[in-house]
Formats: C-alpha cells, structure tokens, sequence
C-alpha cells in the first residue's frame, strides 16, 4: 500500500504541474509515473529529482540504454520491484532485446557483449559495495576503450540509482496504471508489466485489447561506451 499519496496530474499545479510537463516530454510518454507523482508532495524535491534523473541519465556520453541497463541491475540486486519493473520497461522500448533483459536480472555474467556486460558489473559492485572498488575495477573498464569521463558518468549513474530504489520501497508507489484519453477523446488504459521479467510499458483500448508499445525519443547513440 502507497506510504504517500500521489499527486495527481490533473491535481498538480505551479512548479509541480511544469516538471511533469517536463517529465512528459522527456520520457516521451503520456502519464507522469507514480514515483514522480510520490515526489510531487514536495514540490522541491520533485524538481531537484527530475533534473538529476534528465540530466545524468539522458544526457553526456554514455548511452541511454546502458545507463538504464545499470540501473535495472541495480534495482534488481537491491529488490525494489518498482524500479526494476519501471527500467526494464525503458529497457525494451530503447531497443535492449529480450535476453539482455532476462540477464539483468538473472545473470549479469551472460550479458553481451562483454564490455556492456563489465560496465553493469562494475555499477553494481559500485552501488553495494563501494568500499570494495579498487584500481582494478577501473581498469578493468579503460581495458575495454572507456574514458574517464565516461567512468565519471557511468559513476554518476550508480549514484543516482541508489536513491530512488530505497525511496520507492518505504513510499511503496503503486505500478503504473493509468486511465487516459487519446486525441480522439477514446479512454485507454496504461499500464506498466513485469511479465517473467520482461517488462513493457502497454496502452490497452476500449476494444478487443490491442496492445500498443508507446515510443519514447530516438536514442542519440545506441554504441557502447568509447565507440565513435
């Protein structure tokens, strides 16, 4: 049972109403997800989280995907069932195939190709352990052709991963589902599943129950870490 109320959209107003306008257009989705809405009882807090999650996770050198991929494993190991329901849903509509998923959450070691897999590892040994990480963690990844300004991001990412997790679990926000009206004024429901870890962000109509992926931006890049 949520812990806190959301707020929602059509009850946000001010600076909470523009972050999730933000929101909207930077996930590329229709509804505002339930742990932005938690945030929304504080105005303040929503802001400041919204920018962070914009500016580390969609921007810089490293791509989305891997980013999302980290933060995936990161949930996964640290059991918030929100966010690992929530990105592994961003996963798959920014192109991360079925098997990749399933590591993820099941075997990260099985991840391809191997760099991708070593930048998830080293984020999550980073996130649990940290005290752990040593020269060789580091080096491990300048072996593969990564940066030290992409190390920084894929550090920042960690970083920022290990807030929402512990936050969704005390607020306990409910899974997406959202009743909505598309431009033709039809009622649709949007629901966000973790189907055997696979999960998908649906639009599901008043009909027979076609099932629509809703689209998110192009992905600027979708090359691993240190690629031209």
């Amino acid at each position: 049972m949520a812990q806190l109320k959301p707020i929602p959209e059509h009850e946000a107003s001010g600076e909470a109403a523009r972050v999730y306008e933000e929101i909207r257009e930077t996930l590329g989705i229709v509804f505002v997800p339930n742990f932005f809405k938690t945030l929304a009882n504080s105005p303040t807090a929503l802001r400041a989280t919204s920018e962070a999650y914009r500016n580390v996770l969609w921007r810089g050198n490293v791509p989305t995907v891997l980013k999302e991929m980290m933060f995936v494993a990161i949930s996964a190991a640290r059991k918030c069932h929100y966010c690992e329901t929530a990105h592994l849903a961003f996963c798959k509509l920014l192109g991360s195939d079925s098997e990749t998923r399933r590591s993820l959450v099941e075997n990260l070691d099985a991840i391809l190709p191997r760099r991708s897999a070593d930048v998830v590892k080293f984020a999550v040994k980073a996130a649990l352990n940290p005290a752990e990480m040593d020269s060789a963690d580091y080096q491990g990844l300048r072996d593969h052709g990564i940066s030290d300004a992409e190390i920084a991001e894929i550090l920042a990412m960690t970083a920022f991963s290990r807030y929402p997790a512990p936050a969704a679990s005390l607020w306990q926000p409910p899974v997406e589902r959202h009743q909505v009206r598309n431009e033709g004024g039809q009622r649709i429901e949007v629901r966000m599943e973790r189907i055997e870890t696979l999960a998908r962000i649906s639009v599901r109509d008043d009909g027979p129950g076609i099932i629509v992926e809703l689209p998110l931006p192009a992905v600027r890049d979708m090359a691993e870490p240190g690629d031209a």
